[in-house]
């Protein structure tokens, strides 16, 4: 914490994430809301969801509006297994069904509920 991964999000640090790669973990109407939200100023958003479609947890306005924003990709089937960086986050690395990668990010953003 601290050190760019943050549990839950707020509009004012969007600001700070200009021109940079962002993640967002998880699948409901917050997820959708933070990733339009930082989509405004972030060169770069994902979404990473355990679930294999954003629908199951997420209203659909959100979901279009996200397949609208061109700087928003939404990984699922996906889980994030390890993060790594020296002083800061520097990348993630993300396992789907098919593969695991590494993917460099600046911020990463947890919103999986009250009870995680």
């Amino acid at each position: 914490m601290g050190r760019g991964i943050t549990y839950g999000s707020s509009p004012g640090e969007a600001a700070a994430l200009a021109g940079k790669t962002v993640m967002v973990v998880g699948a409901g109407n917050s997820v959708g809301q933070a990733a339009l939200h930082l989509a405004k100023v972030a060169a770069r958003v994902t979404i990473v969801a355990r679930a294999d479609s954003l629908a199951k947890s997420m209203s659909h306005y959100l979901i279009e509006r996200i397949k609208d924003a061109s700087n928003v990709d939404v990984l699922t089937d996906a889980n994030v297994i390890a993060a790594d960086g020296d002083v800061r986050l520097a990348a993630v690395v993300v396992r789907t069904r098919d593969e695991e990668r590494r993917m460099p990010i600046d911020a990463l953003f947890i919103l999986i509920g009250g009870d995680p």
